[in-house]
């Protein structure tokens, strides 16, 4: 099992897109909602299945959700 997450590391790591963006895999774990509600407005905003407002209705919860992990995150490390 250690290898296997070794190797989805090694692999995570040298990825373009995750290079780009600068995630980890623990942001993923952590914020992996409101990271995927942000994929689905922008792809749905692309393809034309959601409404602009509509996709920015989703980026503005998805950034309300994050900021609420950050929150609790602080609160846990502080106690």
């Amino acid at each position: 099992m250690q290898i296997a997450d070794f190797e989805n590391e090694e692999q995570f790591t040298t990825n373009p897109f995750h290079q780009l963006t600068g995630l980890t895999l623990d942001d993923l774990a952590v914020y992996r909602e409101p990271l995927a509600a942000l994929y689905v407005a922008v792809r749905g905003l692309a393809t034309k299945q959601v409404t602009h407002k509509e996709a920015c209705y989703i980026m503005a919860r998805a950034a309300r959700s994050y900021q609420s992990i950050d929150d609790r995150l602080e609160h846990e490390n502080a106690a």
